[in-house]
């Protein structure tokens, strides 16, 4: 696994401990020390299901480097781990991504999670900004590009982290080697990659010509 992935499965670990929290998988009485054991801990889990939501697909690196996270942060744990993909990066057009969400829509409906992660923004645009926000289903994000409020964030049901590029810090790089100010970029035509465009003009002042 690259350093990469390493870093996102540490940051997923970190979500999947407040996913925990979130619904009550840490108990409320506090034990004694010396009389709390890793077992007593681990049953509090018991009968628990998290349904983590992947807005690509499988055999995606960023995808695959969250999902080991998630698999890796509950084995042992005793929750029940769902998996599902709305495989919009190979698919990018707003009806496909509807029609992916009601799809994950019958999967919650069906499997009855405790509480769901989703990971990037076709999963919150297409899913949890229209039919869950404020609901008592716990969500938590991640990979959420720049700025979750353009979908109405945060909701009362809802936590987690966005995601920022070091633009700045990638422009003044490319600076030492360039002979100019005009600097390729290659993207995917994807909601992410045309939500990053409109940041960079935004945040950075940088003008794209096709």
């Amino acid at each position: 696994m690259g350093v990469d992935i390493i870093k996102k499965a540490i940051l997923v670990l970190l979500f999947v401990l407040l996913s925990a929290v979130m619904i009550g998988c840490i108990a409320e009485e506090k034990t004694a020390a010396n009389q709390t054991t890793g077992e007593n801990i681990t049953k509090t889990y018991d009968g628990k299901k998290i349904l983590y939501i992947d807005s690509y697909h499988e055999g995606y690196e960023w995808s695959d480097g969250i999902t080991k996270g998630v698999e890796s942060a509950l084995d042992g744990t005793r929750i029940e781990l769902k998996i599902h993909r709305m495989d919009t990066k190979r698919n990018d057009t707003a009806e496909f991504g509807k029609l992916a969400a009601l799809k994950a829509k019958s999967v919650i409906e069906d499997f009855k999670p405790d509480v769901v992660i989703v990971s990037d923004d076709p999963a919150f645009k297409y899913l949890l900004m229209p039919y869950y926000r404020d609901a008592s289903l716990p969500f938590v994000f991640c990979a959420i590009n720049w700025d979750a409020s353009i979908y109405g964030a945060p909701y009362n049901n809802t936590a987690g982290m966005i995601e920022v590029s070091m633009t700045p810090r990638l422009i003044d790089f490319l600076k030492e080697y360039s002979k100019g100010d005009r600097v390729g970029f290659m993207a995917g035509n994807t909601t992410t990659d045309w939500k990053n465009a409109e940041y960079y003009k935004k945040l950075f002042n940088i003008s794209f010509t096709s």
